[in-house]
């Protein structure tokens, strides 16, 4: 289906747009107003929003020129937004650039950028010498021409149809978040350039907030639980795509993908713990004031016999709750610093026992003749 044709006199008044940085002034004069409302749909279609005052132009989320140029290649009004396509602000891409630190990658990894709208993250890391490494898919006709016009080698496609025969070093992605028949189209998205990343290599995405809260869908809590597995996320600012035009809360999130030797060398015991992950939890518990002070008093419980262990000297159910609510703040920590947590049912049992054992030494030293066993737990109750 074609889209509406443009009048010469509106191809006039864009070809003669003065740009300066990300915005885009009309110097033709005054407009007659039917005139100037098709410009400013072109304009307003493409992201800009008219500022007044001293500025007189509309601004962009970024360069507009390589937009305005595939309008007039076109010679049609651009599309409306029926693929949930929101610009990257450049404060956000500036904060993706950090996590994903391209200056890491070999001069051989691939980088891809999925849904690549108009190209804003290529753009940053096109300047940071990338240029050769990078690889866009894009499904939208007239955004896949702006990334041709900007000299980009694009892919014309449905990013969940893509199956290449390379895999990537990186991958740095603002999915769709929500589109018709699927209101969580960014975790598929996001899953599908997983699959795609090779072993060693970083995803650094853009997702809508609402993963990190709602539980009431298996597949929000799925995706929580794979971001957590790999990395970790971090909330941007409220409004951080206001000038894109929404509001939507949004997260960056960081996974990483291990290679199969580096996934056996964090499982194998380390200093004394039964692996790498537990090493790095205890290792944080100990640095937390609130996590001693709350161990202090489960301590006290046990003494008193309000939470036992069972007759093998574990802990009852009820305490191995407990005890494992106690690591809530430091897994938040680890997590918010960016640390990498797996930890199995088996290293939560671990953990418990470890926790028993120190409770024993506390035991000791207040009361020598007391020992924390299935017996004294059971007289104790």
């Amino acid at each position: 289906m074609r889209t509406q044709e443009i009048s010469r006199q509106a191809f006039g008044v864009l070809a003669s747009l003065e740009y300066k940085e990300n915005s885009a002034a009309i110097t033709a004069g005054q407009l007659a107003p039917d005139l100037y409302a098709e410009v400013n749909e072109v304009l307003t279609r493409l992201g800009g929003r008219w500022r007044g005052g001293r500025t007189k132009a509309h601004l962009f989320p970024q360069d507009p020129a390589p937009l305005i140029r595939a309008v007039i290649a076109s010679q049609e009004m651009p599309p409306k937004n029926p693929n949930a396509y929101f610009p990257t602000p450049p404060a956000v891409v500036e904060e993706m650039m950090a996590w994903a630190e391209p200056d890491r990658l070999l001069s051989t990894d691939l980088i891809l950028e999925p849904s690549a709208g108009t190209g804003a993250l290529a753009d940053s890391l096109r300047k940071a010498g990338c240029s050769d490494q990078l690889r866009l898919v894009e499904m939208d006709p007239f955004n896949a021409q702006v990334l041709k016009e900007k000299g980009y080698q694009v892919t014309e496609s449905d990013f969940l149809q893509f199956q290449p025969p390379e895999q990537y070093g990186l991958i740095v992605m603002n999915p769709p978040f929500s589109v018709s028949g699927d209101r969580e189209a960014y975790i598929a998205h996001i899953l599908h350039a997983w699959s795609l990343l090779k072993p060693s290599g970083r995803l650094v995405a853009i997702a809508p907030s609402g993963y990190t809260y709602r539980s009431n869908s298996a597949r929000v809590r799925a995706f929580l639980d794979f971001v957590y597995y790999h990395g970790h996320f971090e909330r941007l600012p409220k409004g951080a795509f206001r000038d894109s035009g929404t509001m939507t809360d949004t997260t960056l999130v960081v996974v990483n993908k291990l290679t199969a030797a580096e996934e056996q060398s964090l499982l194998e015991p380390h200093d004394g713990y039964r692996n790498h992950y537990c090493y790095l939890l205890d290792v944080t518990a100990r640095s937390s004031q609130t996590f001693y002070e709350a161990s202090q008093a489960l301590y006290e419980q046990i003494r008193c016999g309000h939470d036992t262990i069972d007759l093998f000297g574990e802990p009852e159910p009820d305490l191995a709750a407990k005890i494992r609510a106690l690591y809530n703040g430091p897994v938040a920590d680890l997590r918010g610093s960016g640390g990498m947590l797996r930890m199995t049912p088996e290293d939560w049992a671990w953990m418990a026992r470890e926790f028993i054992k120190e409770c024993q030494a506390w035991l000791a030293e207040q009361e020598p003749s007391t020992t924390l066993t299935g017996e004294a737990s059971e007289r104790a109750a």
